[in-house]
Formats: structure tokens, C-alpha cells, sequence
């Protein structure tokens, strides 16, 4: 059986619609909802959901996706002692066999601690970056910027690595927006650094577990459907504040995991103050576009 997490913070709507569609699976024994310290009404509302299956905790703070995710594995782990847990946002869709799926293989390979289907977009056009290797020190460096992005290789994997015969796809890390995890590696080698707000959790997840010898899979003939952004665009409008977020975390984990030097720093600090230039000439130029 699986138990689901599911983060709440000012979404009630959306986290409804998903916890009505998983809470008759039968594959599922509870779906916790972690509000994150919701400033609106999300937790009353959501706190109606509540039966023997659905259970609504607050938080008590908000301080990000790491540290409420953590949270929510913790009360799992203690009050139903979760062998597996399905990790995800809410604005995702996903049918019951695919869970299914995802339970059995973990059940049946042992080296592997978290497993996902492939990404798909709202239109059911499989996404790129539903996993991606482990970047070097460098790559992650200059991934920062829109122009020196060009020049390193991507580190997701391109389509080619996909079409194959093979129905499993041994990868670095998984899009962090729906994974099926096994619990009692994830509280032994994972957990989400809590000093990171949002943005690049699975990039630190991977070296943790990688360091310990434990994989993560990639299930190519089965999907899920995640419209993107949905819940960290309502609360982040702005495409530089969102930036900003990125830049912040990208430059805590090259520090604290990649073991930056202090001009290897000083370089990654430029490029992030770099790309809000980048971005304004090309919103500027977007606009433009679009008038004439």
C-alpha cells in the first residue's frame, strides 16, 4: 500500500481536486495534506477533507518545500509507519495503475529508492526535463546564465536516450513534481535540505542518495500529467522574483554540495546578478514581438 503527501500552501482548490481524484484508489491507504502555514483560508477548508483516509496538519511555519515535505515523510514514518510514500504536487494527474506500477517495482528492486513515470505537459506532450543526470561542479555553474547555458550539454537527457526497447531507465534524478519514494532510505540518506526554500531539492536529493549507492528509475511506458507551476505561480507572479528564488538556491547548493571555491563563487554570483539583464532584453524584445 501507498500513502501520499501532498503540500498545500494558499491552493485549497487545487489540492481538493487532487485528493478527490487518488482518495478511492485502492492502492492508497492515506493521503496526508501538509499545509504550509497557509496566510489564507486553505487549512479550514481543507481541514473538511478529513476522514479515517485524509488527514490535514498544519505545518506550523512555512519555511519551504523542503522543510514541509520533511514534515509530512516524518508523520507518515511515525503514526503509519509508510513503506512507501508518493510525493506530490497537487496540480498533477495520475491513474491508479500507474501507482500500482510504481509500488511493484520498488517492492522489487531493492537498490533503487525513488521511481517515476514520465512527465507529460497538460496536452500529454512528454517533457524533457522529467529526469536528468547529476551535473558536474562546472555545469551547474554556468547553468545559471541564459548565454553560457548554451554552450554546456543539458542535463536532461535528450530523446535518443529514451527510445529504446528498454522499459526502465536507471537516471541521476526525477522531476520532483511526482515521485513514488521508499521511506526508510529516504529518512536514512535523503530528506530535503530545509535550508533551501524552493527550487533545486532534487539536484541535493540525488548526490545524497548517489553518495550511498541508491538509484533512481525512470518508468518509460507509463505517464502522469502535471500542469505545470500551477500552485508556485500564484504565489510567485513575477518571472524575477521566481528568478531570484533560483538564483539563491542554485548558489546554497554549488556552495554547501559542490564545494565552490571562492572565485568559482564570485563567478556564479555575477552570473546571477547577469541574468536579470538577460531576462529584461528578453522580456523587451517578447514584447515588442507581440505589438507588431
Amino acid at each position: 500500500m501507498i500513502d501520499v503527501l501532498v503540500l498545500n500552501y494558499n491552493d485549497y482548490v487545487t489540492t481538493s481536486q487532487f485528493v478527490n481524484r487518488l482518495k478511492d484508489y485502492s492502492c492508497v491507504s492515506h493521503i496526508l495534506i501538509v499545509d504550509n502555514h497557509s496566510t489564507d483560508d486553505s487549512f479550514e477548508k481543507l481541514s473538511e477533507l478529513n476522514s479515517s483516509k485524509i488527514i490535514v496538519v498544519d505545518s506550523g511555519r512555512n519555511c519551504g518545500y523542503g522543510a514541509g515535505n520533511n514534515f509530512g515523510i516524518r508523520y507518515l514514518y511515525e503514526n503509519f509507519h509508510s513503506d512507501f510514500i508518493l510525493l506530490s504536487n497537487p496540480d498533477v494527474v495520475v491513474l491508479e495503475e500507474v501507482l500500482v506500477r510504481l509500488e511493484n517495482f520498488l517492492q522489487e528492486n531493492d537498490v533503487y529508492s525513488i521511481v517515476s513515470p514520465f512527465m507529460c505537459d497538460a496536452n500529454g506532450i512528454r517533457q524533457s526535463n522529467t529526469a536528468f543526470r547529476i551535473p558536474t561542479k562546472w555545469e551547474y555553474i554556468l547553468s545559471i546564465d541564459l548565454f553560457f547555458r548554451k554552450f554546456i550539454h543539458s542535463f536532461n537527457y535528450n530523446r535518443n536516450e529514451y527510445d529504446s526497447e528498454k522499459k526502465i531507465k536507471t537516471v541521476g534524478a526525477v522531476s520532483g513534481s511526482m515521485f513514488l519514494m521508499r521511506t526508510s532510505d529516504m529518512l536514512k540518506y535523503g530528506m530535503f535540505d530545509e535550508s533551501i526554500f524552493l527550487y533545486c531539492e532534487e539536484v541535493v536529493l540525488a548526490k545524497k542518495l548517489a553518495e550511498n549507492g541508491k538509484k533512481q528509475a525512470l518508468l518509460l511506458d507509463f505517464t502522469y500529467i502535471h500542469n505545470h507551476s500551477v500552485s508556485i505561480s500564484k504565489t510567485y507572479r513575477s518571472l524575477f522574483s521566481k528568478q531570484h528564488l533560483l538564483n539563491k538556491s542554485k548558489l546554497f547548493v554549488l556552495n554547501r554540495y559542490f564545494g565552490m571555491k571562492k572565485y568559482e563563487y564570485v563567478f556564479a554570483y555575477i552570473l546571477t546578478r547577469l541574468i536579470f539583464i538577460e531576462l529584461f532584453f528578453v522580456a523587451m524584445y517578447r514584447k515588442i514581438c507581440k505589438h507588431k
